[in-house]
């Protein structure tokens, strides 16, 4: 029995044109008949190559049909009907068990049943030199699938289907299905060699599984593709084991692993930024010649996908492009509502920007956020390492490579066995982008991707994240420039002011003002622009602002230049002016006089015993012993010779006037001339 496609589809439930599909792709049995309103011929379906649920349809349709076509009729059927009826709903039952297990079978058995049916009806009422010519020019138009059968293959069909319909026509093929001639020692040979992550061939497996064979049994080891058909086939080895033996658990992870879907219209768009680095697969000229693949740091909101901030930079990425695409950000959007997800790099975990790594004091616990997200009152979290899954804007990141990056002279491509042969001569005759005509086009197409719709699998489908953003129009949180500058500049750790000014041991530079030489030796801060470091704001370590000062750099030793002139000049007059506030402030001082200088040391000395309990005796000590010595004895002559005025003294001679005067000594050797 053979139905119109019309009457087919709703059977299916499905649409007519996926009935056609169905009769070019050979998945029904199907026929052509003219039209008799003329125009294109129809096709009609035998309704024994439907599926069994669709055939049980059909009878019920028509039985009720009947029912409703004899109730509008009116009166009971007579009995010959009823007995019509009843042979026919037998013979209706007789057809679906007489093809049960064709209905039953897998799709490949049923085409194969319904191709040697197809074969059966065009070659019926042929002689056998008509039927085997038929054969050879079934086997000209159908060479991939050809009909190997001789004219006693097809009367043995004709035969089988008569008698059993088509499940006599039923092949041999998967009588064996789960068996395998394979033992299973040796199979686990050959699988323990094969699922590691060197990756060795099937070959290289049944090798070695091949001598295990040889060592333990008789007879010839079963072939390489019986092999690879139990790896395939082997109800007991999935492919995901398969494949997170032969490429790890991260490459398992990226493409068969469990993921959990966030529910976006939970969020409002501007609620949360997330932010994160990306390389061009792509050569830039940069303006000293230098060729580079450039980076980009960008924030992307989390509900919209739309780009918020970027700073596009030809060095690897650090702290400093963080601060400028933030800056950029809250410039055009505002602070996020609630909260940034970053990646988990050293960058974004960097102590000016998100407070560093999680630090507690020992007396109340609790977090050390002396940073711009916490100055700010935004919330951060941190992406698990290695989890591109876990941030959206690597999705966005992958729309660079198939929009922009590919577009241009200098594509790399992403790895070396995609690598363009045309790349090594376009550096070489300069026809890569230069630099600034780069950004120009990174920020239009940044403005137009934002305008492109998602497919139709996203969660926002046939949106563009502008469309997407608006919608919500959320209210932005402005942040004055002001503010927001001194927000993005960078800290140093504390340092000393030294006799030169402060100089920063990270970065190798020395900031000077007239405001330091009060404070030298003290320890301070800076704060600077990353995009400006010639000057930096000076803190104490209160947080107290002190002044703007100045990078200085080394001067030529030699001075030839009249530019090294003027900075010697300049250092100079920078230390005469040192000298000439100390000189004035040493004269503001006030004269004591010395005698005023040690009365007061007397007091303060005085003061200190007596604090500690020392009180000085007033009386004289109690002499116990006079001791003799011997010079006495001299001391006694000298007296006596002074009382008596003698010149007999054998102690000290009376010149003569004879004696003549003694040289004075010699201080110079000019003198003893």
């Amino acid at each position: 029995m053979f139905l119109p496609v019309s009457a087919v589809a709703p059977l299916l439930e499905i649409s007519e044109r996926a009935i056609r599909k169905m009769i070019v792709a050979d998945k029904v049995e199907a026929r052509q008949i003219s039209n008799p309103h003329g125009g294109r011929p129809k096709w009609e379906i035998s309704l024994d190559s439907l599926p069994k649920e669709a055939q049980e349809r059909y009878y019920e349709q028509q039985r009720i049909a009947e029912q409703v076509a004899k109730a509008k009729r009116g009166g009971r059927p007579s009995k010959a009907k009823l007995e019509a009826r009843a042979k026919a709903e037998a013979e209706a039952a007789a057809v679906i068990e007489a093809n049960k297990v064709y209905l039953e079978a897998p799709d490949w058995q049923k085409s194969e049943v319904d191709r040697r049916v197809y074969i059966l009806e065009s070659t019926k009422g042929l002689s056998q030199k008509e039927a085997m010519a038929w054969v050879d020019e079934y086997n000209l138009c159908n060479a991939d699938r050809p009909c190997k059968c001789s004219l006693s293959t097809l009367s043995r069909w004709r035969k089988l289907y008569s008698e059993g319909g088509k499940n006599a026509l039923m092949t041999g093929y998967g009588k064996r299905k789960g068996q395998s001639i394979i033992e299973d020692d040796v199979f686990s040979v050959f699988y323990s060699v094969y699922a590691k992550e060197g990756r060795v061939s099937t070959k290289t497996a049944w090798v070695m599984a091949r001598g295990y064979y040889v060592e333990h049994y008789e007879g010839k080891c079963p072939s390489l593709g019986a092999f690879e058909y139990r790896l395939k086939h082997d109800p007991n080895i999935s492919e995901q084991e398969i494949y997170f033996a032969r490429h790890g658990a991260s490459a398992y992870n990226r493409k068969y692993g469990y993921y959990i879907e966030r529910d976006l219209s939970k969020l409002i768009a501007g609620q949360c930024a997330v932010g994160d680095h990306m390389q061009f697969d792509l050569m830039v000229k940069m303006p000293d010649g230098k060729v580079v693949r450039p980076w980009l740091t960008a924030w992307v909101d989390m509900k919209s996908r739309r780009f918020l901030g970027w700073c596009p930079h030809p060095e690897a990425p650090n702290s400093d492009h963080v601060f400028q695409s933030f800056y950029h950000m809250v410039d055009r959007y505002g602070l996020p509502k609630e909260g940034l997800y970053l990646d988990n790099g050293k960058d974004y975990r960097s102590k000016d920007f998100a407070g560093g790594r999680p630090r507690y004091s020992n007396e109340d616990k609790e977090r050390i956020t002396s940073c711009l997200t916490g100055d700010l009152g935004i919330e951060v979290t941190f992406a698990l390492p290695y989890n591109a899954q876990a941030k959206v804007i690597e999705r966005r990141f992958k729309d660079h490579h198939d929009k922009f990056e590919r577009l241009f002279k200098g594509y790399t491509g992403t790895n070396i066995a995609y690598k363009p042969e045309a790349l090594k001569n376009q550096i070489k005759k300069q026809e890569i982008l230069p630099w600034e005509r780069f950004i120009n086009l990174l920020g239009q197409f940044l403005e137009t991707l934002d305008r492109i719709p998602f497919g139709a699998k996203a969660h926002f489908s046939k949106l563009s994240p502008v469309e997407i953003w608006n919608a919500d129009n959320p209210a932005l949180r402005r942040v004055s420039k002001d503010s927001l500058a001194l927000f993005c500049v960078r800290s140093s750790r504390p340092i000393k002011v030294g006799r030169a000014g402060v100089k920063d041991p990270d970065l190798k530079v020395t900031y000077w003002a007239p405001e330091l030489e009060a404070i030298k030796g003290q320890p301070v801060y800076l704060r600077r622009d990353p995009a400006n470091y010639s000057e930096a704001w000076v803190f104490s370590i209160k947080d107290e602002l002190i002044c703007l000062a100045e990078l200085t750099e080394g001067i030529d030793p030699l001075c030839k230049t009249p530019e090294s002139k003027a900075q010697l000049a300049e250092r100079m007059a920078r230390k005469r002016q040192e000298v000439k506030r100390l000189k004035a402030a040493a004269a503001a001082q006030v004269e004591i006089e010395p005698e005023e200088l040690i009365r007061l040391q007397r007091a303060g000395i005085d003061d200190i015993n007596k604090e500690r309990g020392y009180v000085e005796p007033e009386a004289d000590p109690n002499v116990i012993e006079i001791q003799n010595t011997p010079i006495d004895k001299r001391a006694k002559e000298i007296k006596r010779y002074l009382k008596e005025a003698t010149t007999d003294s054998p102690v000290l001679p009376v010149p003569s006037a004879t004696n003549k005067p003694k040289r004075p000594l010699a201080v110079w050797l000019s003198d003893e001339i």
